[in-house]
């Protein structure tokens, strides 16, 4: 497919966000954080799953030169797969930053990016502790990744599209034959929004 990647592979996409650095530096330089392996685990995983999912975008777009094969076929459904579960997993290493730099003590294997629970408050959901402190993060979050059971978001809110693609790679082969290059595929909205939390995550740091 004549593809050629740099030695600065894994940090083309994080270098071209104008506060990444900042943000590690932030960290670095906090007392109260330089130290968390786990928070520092997680916002290293944050950068190396959006490097991935840039680098199979990379090649997805790629892929559409190639001539009709099965060989086309299978490169583009599996370089979307992996673009969804890097993403997915993006969102839940966010959720370990959030847990740890707000001090929820919730168990490492218990944190996840969405409410794990239908109703009520869950000593164990990140998202229901978020929603107690009602700040600006809270209220960000709550619009950009809500509940489906929610009834003050729109149905086709572009998460519950993320969502429903996600289940169905788990569950069956995700079709994408007629994705075409130049159209704005939902992952650069996540990216976007990715760079977004992770700035608002980082904003709670003194």
């Amino acid at each position: 497919m004549g593809l050629t990647f740099g030695e600065d592979i894994d940090n083309v996409l994080t270098s071209s966000m104008p506060k990444w650095k900042e943000i590690d530096d932030k960290i670095k330089n906090n007392a109260n954080f330089a130290n968390n392996k786990i928070l520092l685990l997680a916002h290293s995983t944050v950068k190396y799953k959006l490097e991935l999912a840039f680098f199979h975008v990379v090649v997805l777009n790629k892929a559409y030169n190639l001539g009709p094969s099965h060989a086309k076929t299978l490169l583009k459904r599996g370089m979307m797969e992996n673009i969804i579960v890097n993403l997915a997993s993006t969102l839940d290493a966010i959720a370990h930053e959030i847990n740890q730099i707000n001090g929820f003590c919730i168990e490492f294997h218990k944190v996840a990016i969405d409410h794990g629970h239908r109703d009520g408050m869950r000593k164990h959901c990140m998202r229901c502790k978020l929603d107690v402190k009602n700040n600006h993060l809270a209220k960000y979050v709550r619009a950009e990744l809500p509940r489906r059971n929610s009834n003050q978001i729109n149905p086709d809110h572009w998460y519950f599209d993320f969502q429903g693609y996600r289940n169905q790679m788990i569950h069956r082969t995700i079709y994408v034959l007629l994705l075409e290059p130049g159209r704005d595929f939902f992952q650069t909205a996540l990216v976007n929004l990715i760079h977004r939390l992770t700035e608002l995550v980082m904003s709670a740091i003194t």
